[in-house]
């Protein structure tokens, strides 16, 4: 039987049962392979370019997900304090790793990558993100002079959400009225 070393695994059987005749001899192998592991980084990508630039910091707190060949969930960690994280002790295999983008950010370079690792292999995987950016502006139409809004102006402002909910009041209510009036009939009908 074997104990397979720290940082390897078995790639054979690790236990082989056998019968030796007096003066007989048989070579036994024990076959091992060095443990792999995936890390690195995830960067706020300030300028939105897809890559470090001095000065940009890691983002803590992001959860980093490894999946196996099948798309299923073999671990997942958080950033640190300094957006570093890391998967170790894994086999040689097929693997895909993928953040998930935290809210109010946008991924500048791929959220998922996928890889073969190799026996003893460390594969760098770093993620990016910035930050979205929301326009916001108002429409005003044009004033004349008197303080009026110029007869025959194409703008118009938008509907707002609050004005639409008055919208939706009304239709509710008128819903709930039908409804009762519904139920009255129904009920004076059975009686």
């Amino acid at each position: 039987m074997e104990k397979v070393p720290e940082g390897y695994y078995s790639t054979s059987s690790r236990k082989v049962s056998l019968r030796l005749a007096p003066g007989e001899e048989m070579q036994v192998d024990f076959l091992n392979a060095e443990l792999s592991e995936v890390c690195c980084d995830k960067w706020l990508d300030a300028n939105g370019n897809g890559k470090y630039d001095r000065g940009e910091t890691g983002m803590s707190g992001v959860t980093i997900r490894l999946l196996d060949a099948d798309g299923e969930l073999v671990a997942a960690v958080e950033t640190d304090e300094y957006g570093a994280y890391q998967f170790e002790g894994l086999r040689a295999g097929v693997y895909t790793v993928e953040e998930l983008e935290p809210e109010s950010y946008t991924a500048t370079t791929a959220a998922s990558v996928g890889f073969e690792l190799t026996p003893g292999q460390s594969e760098k995987v770093d993620f990016h993100n910035t930050l979205i950016e929301v326009e916001a502006g108002v429409i005003t139409p044009p004033i004349q002079d008197g303080g009026q809004q110029e007869v025959g102006s194409q703008q118009t402002l938008p509907v707002t959400g609050f004005e639409l909910t008055y919208l939706l009041l009304i239709v509710g209510g008128l819903i709930v009225i039908g409804i009762l009036f519904t139920s009255l009939g129904t009920a004076r009908l059975w009686s």
